[in-house]
């Protein structure tokens, strides 16, 4: 795809540039959609953002393609699918609340220099979470090295007495870790069943807040990436044994895995 929307605006090909990841990180599409979608979200960011004279927010992106493609529409999985295949592959600038896209270069952020929050998703992630990779099928896992938890161990330190042993969780004040995968977990998942919108991922940061364990989620990670890159690394995982608490939207929306 050339440029076809004029010098101000970038795409793959000419100047969005990586400032602190070597490389991409997600793995390329990973949505099955109707052919143009991408294209059209795209073109539906650049309208968005020609409107608002700055980067546009989800409902304008969503009015702009509303107004010619109601394939993909603007409520649509398919739109948000788009929007984060898009994403994933370095071709937009997104602000860290995960809610306005820009292709504007000017606007891509710079420690110290540019500090406007606008970030390619390599650049994101490579910052955010150094200690961990994006599988092919975009799920977060631990590098070699990367601290990881013992269930069993966990749940004596929390289910004892021994006021002195919550020490041993100190390190939950400052990051979440994902379970070691030693311990089958077949008869101590959680499934925390809700509906959206309920409050359920607030929730799901308690829990990990309190026990330090990462939480899964069943849900598409083809449009939930922005959970994920807000610190929810478990947003994908389900029924493995790196979680222990899994929320669903099933049977409001089914299973994934």
């Amino acid at each position: 795809m050339g440029n076809c929307y004029g010098a101000k605006y970038a795409t793959p090909e000419n100047n969005l540039e990586r400032v602190v990841a070597t490389e991409r990180v997600g793995k390329g599409y990973h949505g099955t959609l109707p052919y143009g979608s991408r294209e059209k979200a795209l073109w539906a960011i650049k309208v968005a953002e020609e409107e608002r004279g700055s980067p546009g927010y989800l409902p304008d992106i969503r009015r702009a393609i509303n107004q010619r493609n109601h394939l993909i529409g603007p409520g649509s999985p398919l739109f948000r699918s788009a929007l984060m295949d898009l994403y994933r592959n370095d071709q937009v600038l997104c602000d860290r609340e995960m809610d306005r896209f820009t292709l504007n270069p000017e606007m891509q952020h710079k420690e110290g220099v540019n500090e406007t929050g606008f970030e390619l998703h390599s650049d994101r992630f490579t910052r955010m979470f150094p200690g961990y990779y994006l599988t092919d099928k975009g799920l977060m896992e631990p590098k070699e090295g990367t601290p990881t938890v013992n269930f069993d161990n966990l749940r004596e330190v929390l289910l004892s007495k021994d006021l002195s042993r919550g020490a041993e969780l100190e390190w939950a004040n400052n990051e979440t870790r994902f379970l070691d995968r030693t311990v089958d977990m077949d008869g101590n998942r959680i499934s925390f069943c809700s509906f959206p919108r309920s409050g359920n991922s607030m929730l799901r940061k308690y829990l990990e807040s309190i026990t330090g364990i990462d939480t899964g989620s069943d849900h598409w990670i083809e449009i939930s990436t922005s959970l994920q890159l807000m610190g929810l690394k478990g947003e994908g995982h389900s029924a493995t044994d790196n979680v222990w608490v899994t929320k669903s939207h099933s049977p409001w929306v089914p299973f994934n895995c």
